[in-house]
């Protein structure tokens, strides 16, 4: 039995649904790419986060992304090939 995919249907994603956006947001924390992560991961929150805040949704973000999407790709590089853009993230220090 072939699992369904999120989008919806049997087998591997389509290159065309490899491409669509694909958002998730983990401890208040947005992650917002296309499904395969081809394209830049653009970070952002609407409050400041501290560094442990960050990496907590940094990790439910890959998790994720891991145990829902990894699996109906036909191929992926790996995490050390995907870029994240943090331009609109306000880090603060944790006293």
């Amino acid at each position: 039995m072939n699992n369904i995919n999120i989008c919806h249907y049997e087998g591997y994603l389509k290159n065309e649904d490899r491409k669509c956006p694909l958002s998730h947001c983990a401890e208040g924390v947005e992650f917002a790419s296309c499904i395969d992560l081809s394209q830049p991961v653009k970070v952002s929150s609407n409050y400041e986060v501290t560094l442990e805040q960050y990496s907590v949704a940094l990790a439910c973000f890959i998790g994720w992304w891991t145990i829902f999407i990894r699996e109906d790709l036909n191929g992926f590089s790996g995490f050390d090939c995907v870029k994240f853009d943090t331009t609109g993230l306000k880090l603060i220090k944790k006293d």
